[in-house]
């Protein structure tokens, strides 16, 4: 077949053409950085490219979210930190405050403090975030959250919702809490338990807060701690025999001037029972015993009822050589037949726990600021305590 010499120009000019327009491409590709300029080019890959574009969008919006919630929940943190700073130093001022020998300017300033701190607490509640918005005022973020009347009463002004934003598919976090729920809607105590201290307590003493250290332990009822005072009855059984002549000797054993118990030769008392005697007549002493881990502890049913007073006797003994040791540990002798009078210090030394039904659930040793742990909960006591001082701890409540 013969080609004749245009159709062989026509053919490479054609071919020209196309290297060239192949060329003006590439130089486009390189120097837009893209692979097409256009759908129509490649409509499969720009397709795909338009998937990716729209998910690197967002993934980097919810990155911009991250940030923003972790900025925000840090100011959060740090107004939650001030709050408490805050609740330290008023309970410090209520720690001082409790004495009675306070004199009225000293108390006056007292109060002034209480008021700069709750000046303070109002201030740190309308904290605000790094855009300007109140940070507790929920979706009223342009509204301040809290504001304190000339009489002293606190008005919330924000809503109850958490603003949130997304991080992830189906995934969101909260930038802030409501002020609500952070300082109005709150559980008494420290939310799982509240402590109270019985208005008719003479000492100085205060319970700490607490906490629940073994929520399996914890039943959520009702408890009392009671301080209380150690006796020098530790265990065992108690008798006593004639050391003198023959005669009959008597024991006899008062409390608050009451008596409790007495003894002939040959009767003996356990612990329990002695325990049990004291008790029995607490309606007229005021006075009630508990034993725990072989140690009898005396307890005043009645806060600031006083010092305990123990009375022992040694009766029926004729000969000067009769003695006898009584149940705190004394000897009683029958020259010179004086009894033996023990005052219990009224300054605590222990406590003891009971249930709502006044049953004894544990005991120890009181020293300020030690642990006392009983029903999967701790909490201590500073201060100075009193026989028969009582704090009272119940589930926590909404208030």
């Amino acid at each position: 077949m013969r080609v004749s010499t245009a159709d062989f120009y026509r053919t490479g000019l054609a071919n020209m053409m196309s290297r060239q327009a192949e060329s003006m491409n590439t130089q486009t590709q390189l120097s837009s950085g893209k692979r097409f300029t256009t759908a129509g080019e490649d409509p499969l890959a720009a397709a795909t490219a338009q998937r990716l574009n729209a998910r690197i969008a967002e993934l980097t919006a919810q990155n911009d979210n991250i940030t923003q919630a972790r900025t925000s929940l840090n100011t959060e943190e740090q107004a939650l930190n001030s709050v408490t700073d805050i609740l330290n130093s008023l309970r410090e001022v209520a720690l001082a405050a409790n004495t009675p020998t306070m004199d009225s300017a000293t108390l006056m300033s007292q109060s002034a403090l209480v008021e700069r701190n709750l000046d303070d607490l109002i201030a740190v509640a309308n904290s605000r975030d790094v855009d300007g918005n109140y940070l507790f005022s929920g979706y009223a973020e342009a509204t301040q959250a809290f504001s304190r009347d000339a009489l002293g009463n606190v008005s919330f002004h924000g809503n109850q919702n958490q603003r949130s934003v997304a991080i992830g598919d189906g995934q969101s976090i909260a930038l802030a809490d409501s002020g609500f729920a952070v300082f109005q809607n709150l559980s008494s105590g420290n939310g799982d338990f509240a402590i109270t201290v019985d208005g008719d307590n003479t000492g100085t003493a205060i319970m700490d807060p607490g906490s629940v250290i073994d929520p399996p332990a914890w039943d959520g009822q009702s408890y009392s701690v009671s301080l209380a005072t150690r006796t020098g009855i530790d265990a065992g059984v108690f008798a006593f025999t004639d050391n003198g002549g023959d005669d009959t000797l008597g024991y006899q054993l008062e409390v608050n001037g009451t008596v409790v118990d007495t003894l002939a030769e040959g009767d003996v008392r356990t612990l329990a029972d002695i325990a049990a005697n004291i008790t029995a007549q607490n309606g007229t002493t005021g006075v009630s015993a508990e034993i725990h881990d072989g140690v009898l502890y005396l307890i005043n049913d009645n806060p600031g009822a006083g010092p305990i007073t123990l009375r022992e006797s040694l009766t029926g003994a004729n000969d000067p050589n009769d003695a006898v040791t009584g149940f705190l540990g004394g000897t009683l002798r029958a020259d010179p037949g004086t009894p033996l009078v023990t005052e219990l210090s009224n300054e605590a030394d222990s406590w003891v726990a009971r249930d709502a039904g006044n049953v004894l659930v544990s005991a120890g040793a009181y020293d300020p600021e030690s642990d006392i742990q009983f029903a999967g909960i701790t909490t201590s006591v500073s201060g100075e305590g009193h026989n028969g001082d009582r704090f009272n701890i119940a589930p926590s409540q909404r208030q």
